[in-house]
């Protein structure tokens, strides 16, 4: 059994005695407690730990074959890194320190695996008047709905809340970002004799993933995030080991929807505007005003390898809401706009403007004209993007959106059918049902910044009253959601989840930590449940529920008004 285990990590035959001659290749020890080039006695080269080394320590302890150095400095592992000239046997190399420092990136904001955290519970709530589509939460559906907090890689967060009508559901997602960017990598700059490109993708995006066929141990075990930038391990022929490509390896037949706002390139399809802008003159970047756009989610699935560059990650049917923007030999863009009217509209070019002649093509302008042109861009910090927005076609288009960047924050409201029709591109939803999914946002002030939720699943409820899978399997872990409504009169409604038979207490308090009622003494089996609290007899205030077991304890904050 460890055997299998370390071979399939390592790809070396496990040999811990040298029984085969393998000078013990694949023992424990070799990467698990590995010699430190950086040591007061001479003679003490072991780390003296026994754990996988985390590229923290590869760094601080100079690792010579830690897993940095010793097996992501080759083949396709080494994350971009150049380790053609690399020494093997030394340390301090700048080959060496690069793909370290690439190492402690992912480690920092991508595997929130690793740490102990969990999702958490979103009550979707039924209203009859459905949100308008703005980005703004001050409808009346959302009156009354609080913001669920979902942590995050590398201490992030983003808040959550839903509400849902007979057909429709809607999804209102707000997180911190000190800055609105829309400068993907291919935007084009005028130098006054050529073109020049961006580097990097350098949009703001959010990514929500929901299962469709994944078996529910894997789901809960890989999670959305690591089958979308982790080399799921598999035996499918279809694998491409020579890419370095963030690919999705899942088995053939097993699917995942996944929503994709692009702040460039999906989002501003309908219309883009902006209020009171301040932008940074380098980086193209909006850092104070208010930012409003409507237009769709980049709506794909992940499923079976097939071939770069986005292996594994598909459109759905239809066409999507964007096109290059760029020549036939790709040296510049194919279309400018020749009098744009502020940022937004330099830095937003839709097929209508090309289509009513507000964008001409570059080639038919003269140099004089060109110069003209670009300086209007320069003059609102802007660049000529590089791609071409249009309306999708078909279930590409089934997941609408408008977003609001302001002073520092984004508003991402979301719209999808509960159930498009559409089995082969979309999770269905249903009332009464619960659904897991993993959430990602990608800031990409400077670089491509991704905060995932890794392991840590949450789970939307739509209109049901208790916390159960769609196969309704016994929980995984302790679940204590967020009453619902929030705040209340005179009743409210608890759900929680028990993964193991034993002894559960949920107790109430008022705001003074003075205990109220006791609502749960017993002993319960494992499984999903939900309770009613009557607030009839207490007085409007704030009060405090909290859930206590052998194991997990978990308070959350309730409010009764009168």
């Amino acid at each position: 059994a460890i055997a299998a285990i370390v071979q399939k990590h390592s790809n070396h035959n496990y040999d811990p005695t040298d029984a085969d001659g393998t000078n013990g290749a694949s023992r424990c020890s070799k990467c698990h407690n590995p010699k430190t080039a950086k040591s007061a006695i001479s003679y003490d080269i072991h780390s003296h730990t026994f754990e996988p080394i985390s590229p923290v320590k590869t760094l601080e302890y100079q690792m010579p074959n830690s897993c940095a150095v010793s097996c992501h400095n080759k083949n396709d592992y080494t994350f971009g890194v150049d380790m053609t000239n690399d020494i093997f046997t030394d340390w301090g190399e700048q080959t060496d320190i690069d793909l370290s420092n690439k190492l402690l990136y992912w480690y920092e904001n991508q595997w929130f695996d690793e740490t102990n955290e969990d999702g958490n519970n979103i009550n979707a709530v039924e209203t009859t008047d459905p949100p308008v589509l703005d980005g703004n939460d001050d409808d009346a559906a959302w009156a009354g709905v609080d913001f669920v907090t979902i942590p995050l890689a590398n201490d992030n967060s983003a808040d959550v809340k839903a509400v849902h009508t007979d057909t429709d559901l809607y999804m209102l997602v707000k997180w911190a970002d000190a800055t609105a960017s829309f400068t993907r990598s291919g935007s084009w700059s005028w130098n006054g004799s050529a073109w020049t490109t961006s580097s990097g993708q350098n949009e703001d995006r959010l990514a929500i993933m929901w299962n469709m066929s994944i078996p529910d141990e894997d789901w809960a075990e890989r999670s959305c995030m690591n089958k979308c930038h982790r080399n799921v391990d598999n035996d499918n022929a279809n694998q491409d080991s020579t890419t370095t490509e963030d690919d999705v390896y899942l088995p053939p037949g097993q699917k995942a929807d996944m929503w994709h706002m692009k702040a460039a390139r999906s989002l501003p399809t309908i219309s883009a505007s902006g209020t009171n802008l301040t932008i940074d003159a380098a980086t193209h970047e909006v850092t104070a005003g208010a930012v409003h756009m409507v237009g769709y989610i980049d709506d794909k699935y992940v499923g079976e390898y097939d071939a770069p560059p986005d292996g594994g990650r598909y459109g759905d049917a239809g066409s999507s809401t964007y096109g290059r923007n760029r020549n036939a030999d790709k040296s510049g863009p194919l279309y400018i706009e020749t009098d744009p009217t502020d940022f937004m509209d330099a830095m937003v070019l839709q097929q209508t403007e090309v289509d009513n002649g507000e964008a001409v093509e570059v080639a038919s302008l003269s140099g004089t004209d060109l110069q003209t042109a670009w300086d209007k861009y320069a003059g609102f910090n802007a660049v000529v993007p590089e791609r071409i927005l249009r309306a999708p076609v078909g279930s590409r288009g089934d997941v609408m959106e408008a977003a609001r960047w302001e002073d520092g924050f984004w508003y991402a409201e979301i719209k999808r059918a509960l159930d498009t029709g559409n089995a082969d591109d979309d999770a269905a939803f249903a009332l009464g049902d619960s659904y897991t999914f993993g959430i990602a946002l990608m800031d990409n002030s400077g670089g491509s910044g991704h905060w995932t939720s890794g392991k840590a699943q949450s789970v939307l409820n739509i209109g049901t009253t208790g916390v159960v899978d769609r196969t309704n399997a016994v929980p995984t872990r302790y679940i204590l959601s967020q009453n619902y409504p929030n705040p209340f009169n005179p009743s409210t409604t608890i759900e929680f989840a028990v993964p193991k038979t034993g002894r559960v207490i949920i107790k109430l308090y008022n705001s003074l930590g003075a205990e109220v009622q006791t609502l749960i003494d017993g002993e319960l089996p494992a499984g999903n449940y939900h309770m009613t609290v009557d607030g009839s007899s207490l007085t409007s205030g704030i009060y405090f529920y909290r859930l206590i077991t052998d194991s997990y304890s978990d308070t959350k904050k309730m409010v009764l008004m009168k």
